[in-house]
């Protein structure tokens, strides 16, 4: 990282850096000034809806070589509680913070041919 043609190693002074490249970029703007477009000419977007059916038909057309093969296996078990889950999502415009930790799960486990189980976190 550099400043006015210097490098920067120390980690305050970059911190101070992207600090304040961020001031610089988002910036507080008075938003009174603003006016009223009106409706828009794009239409909405229809309800959102997470159905068992496509959930399962989903999780039966997943790539075994890039998932875990318990979620093909068990699509129709494991599609209500991921039903509830989307939706939920959905609704609160978050996910839950045990998502954040398994949404590249498919890395995080060895699974062997033989078995669809995880055998090494």
């Amino acid at each position: 990282m550099e400043k006015h043609h210097t490098l920067i190693t120390d980690h305050k002074e970059k911190a101070e850096v992207l600090n304040n490249q961020f001031k610089q970029v988002f910036t507080d703007e008075d938003l009174s000034c603003i006016s009223d477009k009106g409706k828009s000419s794009v239409p909405d977007i229809p309800p959102v809806s997470f159905s068992f059916a496509g959930i399962t038909k989903l999780q039966l057309s997943l790539n075994e070589k890039k998932a875990i093969k318990v979620m093909k296996m068990a699509a129709k078990e494991i599609a209500p509680v991921l039903q509830i889950l989307f939706y939920q999502s959905m609704v609160t415009g978050s996910l839950p913070p045990d998502w954040l930790i398994i949404l590249d799960f498919s890395k995080a486990f060895e699974c062997t041919s033989s078995t669809p189980f995880p055998q090494t976190l």
